[in-house]
């Protein structure tokens, strides 16, 4: 079992220490605990349930927390948000599972570029591009039925 308390409260740690109960010092950087519980709130790893009016008061706790207030040093009442952090900081999560599932979608968002064995290919493409026939083909009419009937019309037109 790991318990940690808030080292600016020594005399917890001393009293602790002295009966013998193992706790360690929180890890109290704000930024790195708040990354890791939003990342656990958004990857369904962590959930609060709202059987208990004390885990209700932990959820809104967290739902009022500002960046700004945290950052600026303005005294908030954050006691059970800090608390849920330290805890948090002490579970070794894997985030394997997040990890591949990150690279699955950068993969599946990243554009696919079609391997071309000869130069002369490659050099076809980029004259496509320069064009702006993205990847259409050459053996459909798309758009020349309308060319067509507008070539005859001026040619009528011009006798």
């Amino acid at each position: 079992m790991l318990a940690a308390y808030d080292h600016a409260n020594k005399d917890l740690g001393l009293i602790a220490e002295r009966n013998g109960v193992a706790l360690q010092k929180a890890d109290k950087a704000r930024d790195a605990g708040t990354e890791n519980m939003n990342t656990l709130f958004k990857f369904d790893m962590l959930d609060i349930f709202d059987d208990d009016p004390e885990l209700l008061k932990l959820g809104g706790e967290l739902s009022h927390i500002m960046t700004n207030n945290q950052n600026s040093g303005a005294k908030c009442d954050d006691d059970l948000a800090d608390a849920g952090r330290y805890c948090n900081m002490l579970i070794p999560w894997d985030f394997e599972a997040i990890i591949e599932e990150y690279k699955r979608k950068q993969e599946a968002a990243a554009p696919k570029k079609p391997t071309h064995k000869t130069e002369a290919e490659l050099l076809a493409l980029q004259i496509q591009e320069r064009r702006g026939d993205h990847g259409k083909s050459d053996d459909t009419n798309e758009g020349w039925e309308e060319l067509t009937a507008e070539f005859e019309h001026w040619q009528e037109q011009y006798g």
